[in-house]
């Protein structure tokens, strides 16, 4: 066989391979809602999966061929402007905890320590977290564990932002 036909059959092989197994597309989830006098309220929180589902539909994937998903990344910012409110500081506390039916609770991310003047701010967020077995649970949701430390005494309006990685099997 000659090194130009060797040449052909590696590279035809190296082809066929990368056009079987793993893709991997990221997306985003965005979340919208509130924190005030009464707490902490992002309603697109409680049905989680039907997000990451719709992320998934979105980029063109069946969620079974999907092998593994994870969170790459969150952000927290204060979206409300010219209230009384005027960072994020009055969160002491602030985690989300995914759970699904039959499964542990585990926390998804949480907020680290936030000073005075902060808008924004990069959750640190559990990347190790497969989401896939909560998703294939069923009734996957993040509930909110927060503290607000004064509460602010107005409404200050919140978007989450958490960025998604997913492994597909594309055979």
């Amino acid at each position: 066989m000659t090194k130009a036909i060797r040449a052909v059959i590696v590279v035809f092989c190296l082809v066929w391979i990368s056009g079987c197994g793993l893709d991997i597309i990221e997306f985003d989830v965005t979340e919208e809602g509130y924190a005030g006098l009464t707490g902490v309220n992002v309603p697109g929180l409680g049905g989680f999966s039907s997000s990451l589902q719709s992320g998934l539909s979105g980029q063109g994937v069946d969620p079974g061929d999907v092998d593994s998903m994870r969170i790459l990344s969150g952000t927290l910012e204060m979206t409300s402007q010219g209230g009384l409110t005027e960072d994020l500081s009055f969160f002491k506390k602030l985690d989300f905890n995914l759970s699904a039916t039959g499964m542990n609770t585990h926390r998804l991310a949480y907020t680290p320590t936030l000073s005075s003047g902060t808008k924004q701010v990069d959750l640190l967020v559990d990347s190790e977290l497969e989401l896939k077995n909560y998703l294939d649970a069923g009734g996957m949701q993040v509930a909110i564990d927060a503290e607000l430390d004064p509460p602010p005494p107005d409404m200050v309006e919140i978007k989450i932002v958490f960025k998604v990685r997913v492994d597909v099997n594309v055979m």
